[in-house]
């Protein structure tokens, strides 16, 4: 018989942490100078710092790190995802229950954690060095999707006009936009940049 790791199975309690938040999608980069503030540089190898978030290793790009140094100008850049539905999607009975996967409930911000240990084999990502590109042709057009999600109101989908309340997630309770049945909503979306010169599949 086997058992599920602990949430927190991650976490060494004999190491440090860097704690900090993460509230949007992008790339993250941290400093020598924030570095200093938590880590002894004098001492810290670069190669042996990790980084966590959601219980799982991030990869990362550590500038100056061939050195086994952090020095002045070197930094950490990682890209990170601020905290969506995925987790809130267990509070419902049905995951299709969940009506937008892109708001969370509670709260929109997710935390890393940063810390040293003795490996040097953490997750890094390869650096390309590629650029022999020339002889490759052009791509005419690229995919894109754009996400616009309506946190103005939160639905409690409350029964007999708000007099009562199911504890329970249920479906469609959660952030977005209050219309009633038979409604329609209008939205606008601005530069898109479609291409023209050809059909192509569109996925809505």
């Amino acid at each position: 018989m086997g058992a599920q790791n602990y949430g927190n199975s991650w976490i060494k309690f004999s190491q440090t942490y860097f704690k900090f938040p993460i509230s949007k999608d992008g790339v993250y980069r941290i400093d020598s100078a924030t570095l200093s503030t938590k880590f002894n540089l004098q001492t810290l190898n670069p190669k042996n710092l990790q980084l966590f978030i959601k219980g799982k290793e991030q990869h990362l790009y550590i500038f100056g790190e061939s050195d086994n140094k952090i020095n002045l100008n070197d930094y950490i850049e990682f890209y990170a995802s601020h905290l969506q539905r995925d987790y809130d999607s267990l509070l419902y009975a049905g995951v299709n229950y969940l009506p937008n996967p892109y708001i969370p409930i509670f709260n929109d911000t997710i935390y890393g954690y940063l810390t040293v240990n003795s490996s040097i084999s953490n997750l890094r990502y390869q650096e390309e060095t590629d650029t022999t590109i020339a002889n490759y042709p052009l791509a005419d057009h690229f995919y894109s999707e754009l996400i616009y999600s309506f946190p103005s109101t939160y639905n409690s989908v409350s029964d007999v006009q708000n007099i009562y309340s199911d504890p329970r997630y249920t479906q469609a309770e959660g952030p977005g936009i209050n219309f009633n049945k038979g409604a329609t909503l209008t939205s606008n979306f601005t530069n898109l940049s479609p291409y023209t010169s050809t059909p192509l599949n569109c996925y809505l």
